[in-house]
């Protein structure tokens, strides 16, 4: 399966990512999910010179979103990722 890095994100005025960066491309979230949900790619970032997966998430309050951490339930766990 083809992998990809997350380089940045796009949060609205409430700080929610809206859309990531992958190769240049600026993609809608919910493109990724769809995406990660299907198994059509994985995607990863780098945190502390650490390479983390991405993965999707749902909650109750948030819908659904991605994160680097599965146990976390931070709708913007992303967003230690600089601003595209």
């Amino acid at each position: 399966m083809e992998e990809y890095e997350i380089t940045c994100v796009k949060q609205d005025f409430f700080g929610n990512i809206t859309h990531v960066e992958v190769n240049g491309l600026q993609l809608h979230s919910e493109t990724i999910i769809h995406w990660v949900l299907n198994k059509r790619y994985n995607f990863y970032v780098f945190k502390n010179g650490q390479k983390l997966p991405v993965f999707a998430k749902k909650t109750m309050f948030f819908g659904w979103f991605l994160t680097s951490d599965p146990q976390s339930g931070l709708a913007n766990n992303l967003g230690f990722l600089c601003s595209c």
